[in-house]
């Protein structure tokens, strides 16, 4: 896998290249070392700016390393991915009748349990902002690499289709102005190499960003919906507190 390329400016202040006192940073800017994703034009840029980027980082994967996390699409995979969308259909109704600006936590119970009952080896396994104060982000991230599994896997099956949707992303301006501190910077062949392994800022991204995507190409229609569900319960309940 190739490394993403180099943008035009520093991602923590949002400065060109062309307007930084060094012509070598244009060259060479400082790049994450784990996504290779996210560029600096100092140290100390990069520093501050780690304490947003963490939750948005995952490994590139170049060269196979750390290897992908290979997630089996057999029949529990299957039965467990179906109780997921039946959860996120009754949320999405149970939202639709609520007209509060944030839902309360009396209403959210079935949504812990995607995790709740989930085997282990399907759980998600990294970190998620503020988990303990906001315990219903954990579910929605593990809701969205689901999906996401699934989906590439559909994918995989074809390779100008894998290929369009790696573009995508890839057209997509930068959206840090839709989060305080950095937005995650999704970034397609690992998207679809490594669907397992992504951060929960990515995640969430590709959350917001995959309807759009499905709902354009009408041979993906069956299966819009549940990403639409999906999408719909994080914008109502991601800053949910819990209960």
């Amino acid at each position: 896998m190739q490394e993403p390329q180099i943008r035009g400016e520093c991602d923590f202040i949002e400065l060109h290249w062309k307007d930084i006192d060094s012509a070598a940073i244009e060259d060479h800017p400082m790049r994450c070392s784990v996504c290779k994703n996210r560029f600096y034009c100092s140290a100390e840029c990069q520093k501050k700016d780690w304490k947003h980027h963490k939750w948005n980082c995952s490994a590139l994967g170049a060269d196979g390393v750390p290897a992908a996390t290979v997630v089996a699409i057999d029949e529990e995979f299957k039965v467990e991915l179906k109780r997921v969308f039946d959860i996120l259909k009754e949320m999405d109704m149970v939202l639709k009748n609520d007209k509060s600006f944030r839902p309360s936590p009396s209403l959210l119970p079935t949504l812990l349990q995607i995790c709740a009952d989930l085997p282990e080896r399907l759980r998600y396994p990294g970190a998620i902002q503020d988990k303990g104060v906001y315990r219903y982000r954990l579910p929605i991230i593990t809701a969205c690499r689901l999906l996401l599994i699934s989906y590439v896997s559909t994918l995989n099956r074809s390779d100008s289709e894998k290929k369009q949707y790696e573009d995508f992303f890839a057209k997509l301006p930068p959206m840090n102005h839709l989060a305080s501190g950095s937005c995650a910077e999704l970034y397609g062949p690992k998207i679809t190499t490594r669907p397992a392994d992504l951060s929960s800022g990515e995640y969430r991204l590709i959350a917001g960003m995959t309807p759009m995507w499905i709902a354009s190409r009408e041979d993906d229609s069956d299966v819009c919906m549940e990403w639409v569900w999906l999408m719909g319960v994080m914008k109502r309940v991601w800053d949910v507190k819990s209960g």
